[in-house]
């Protein structure tokens, strides 16, 4: 993981700078990474290891909206919400059973 480490300014200029890297030269490259939102940033494929074999290989969108197993399915879950918003649904992220307050309670007392 070769910019877990840096701080959030110099991590995102070099994954800037490795993508026109990569535009530039027309190569691929194997970045790995545990970091779901930088797989996102930098790739156009990324493979989800589990166990030493690949789980699902497949384009982001797809990862997100097709999860091979439940192992991927975990791995992306909370990136699936928070990091790409065109994703959610909103069974996703609604509350099955909200809070009632009464109508003579304020909204302080709520």
């Amino acid at each position: 993981e070769p910019f877990s480490a840096l701080d959030p300014v110099v991590r995102a200029e070099l994954q800037d700078g490795l993508v026109q890297l990569q535009k530039h030269y027309r190569k691929t490259i194997i970045f790995v990474t545990h970091d779901m939102d930088e797989a996102v940033q930098l790739a156009s494929r990324i493979c989800i290891i589990q166990d030493g074999h690949v789980a699902q290989c497949d384009t982001p969108e797809n990862i997100f909206k097709h999860p091979a197993n439940s192992y991927v399915e975990k791995f992306v879950g909370p990136h699936k919400l928070w990091s790409n918003p065109e994703f959610i649904k909103a069974r996703d992220i609604m509350k099955t059973d909200p809070c009632r307050i009464s109508r003579d309670r304020t909204v302080l007392q709520a």
